[in-house]
């Protein structure tokens, strides 16, 4: 059969075919979904609306919030001996903000994914890590060796700025004089923060954060904006704007002109282990809390919202609404851990 090539170009089909791929493969979507906790069962405290409470069980001590406050908590008890207690969420699993996902044999944070190396005053973080496995001993100065498995190696960070790729945050070769001096300056500054101490001989900023100094000079800070108080010192670089808001926004979620000049400041003064080093895993901080809670699993009940906590005699009542069994339950304990956000635990008390 002959074809006129007048009505039929072959190069003409195989472009057309071709498009029609390209076009069909651009309208492809994607599954996705926000994750974190269930804020449809988390409203429910807003509104209040339960049935009576049943009576539930009588416990020692009763955690509420399985967060890595609540997790730690737990470790602390079972370490002390303590083994009456119970943990209760509103998430399906422990680790709030250090949850992670997971695909086959993959793992990914969700959230939190590091721990910056501690100094050696933080004892009981390092004597968690050395039971975790995650110190594997000491030099002959008391530094920890950590397992290497987890510890960041090169390269740690990089950015793209300007059409080229640098190691690290900063990209020292693309900027101009004046800003490096002023980044170079506030780097100092935050350096010579967190190697004086207040009046009362704490660290200016120190993790955990209840360690830091109670000086007025320092606490006053708490009432600026970090912006307000970086402006304040003359620096008025547009990176550096840059580069300190981008750390409020990653360590708080907030931007810098909703952060405290306290706690932007936190963020660069506090750490003190080994230069800003971090350990890190796969699924992010979701080891540290599997490492919290190992033999203790069973202590965790989720998907449970705690709505109403009550002085009761010497001990406390918690109602809390079981998504899982679907009815309200009252709790009898001796002693509670509000392991929870200020603000949070503002509508329960």
């Amino acid at each position: 059969m002959s074809v006129d090539r007048g009505t039929f170009d072959r190069r003409k089909l195989l472009a057309a075919g071709a498009i029609g791929l390209l076009q069909s493969s651009c309208q492809v979507s994607m599954r996705s979904r926000i994750v974190g906790s269930d804020h449809s069962l988390g409203h429910q405290l807003r509104d209040r609306i339960f049935p009576a409470a049943k009576p539930g069980p009588k416990v020692g001590t009763l955690i509420i919030g399985a967060g890595a406050a609540g997790a730690a908590a737990a470790y602390t008890l079972r370490k002390a001996g303590h083994n009456d207690f119970h943990m209760i969420d509103l998430a399906v699993d422990p680790g709030g903000n250090a949850r992670a996902g997971h695909h086959g044999e993959l793992s990914y944070p969700w959230g939190a994914h590091y721990l910056p190396q501690p100094d050696l005053t933080n004892h009981d973080l390092l004597a968690f890590l050395e039971d975790a496995g995650a110190i594997t001993g000491r030099q002959s100065n008391g530094a920890p060796i950590y397992n290497e498995d987890y510890l960041c190696h090169d390269i740690e960070e990089r950015i793209h700025y300007q059409g080229r790729w640098h190691e690290g945050l900063i990209p020292w070769r693309s900027l101009d004089k004046t800003t490096v001096s002023e980044v170079k300056a506030f780097h100092a500054f935050a350096d010579a923060l967190r190697s004086r101490p207040g009046k009362d001989g704490r660290p200016g900023f120190h993790i955990p954060l209840d360690l830091s100094s109670q000086d007025e000079n320092l606490l006053k800070l708490d009432r600026l904006t970090f912006a307000e108080f970086i402006k304040g010192q003359g620096w008025t670089s547009p990176f550096l704007a840059w580069y300190l808001n981008y750390a409020c926004r990653d360590d708080y979620g907030t931007d810098w002109q909703e952060t405290s000049a306290w706690a932007g400041l936190h963020y660069f003064a506090a750490r003190s282990g080994d230069g800003g080093k971090v350990l890190t895993w796969p699924e992010g901080n979701q080891w540290l809390i599997r490492q919290l809670l190992k033999g203790i699993e069973d202590k965790f009940h989720g998907q449970e919202l705690a709505h109403s906590i009550k002085r009761q005699g010497k001990g406390w009542t918690v109602e809390s609404w079981s998504e899982a069994s679907q009815e309200n339950r009252l709790w009898q304990a001796d002693r509670i851990i509000l392991a929870l956000p200020r603000y949070v635990i503002a509508r329960l008390l």
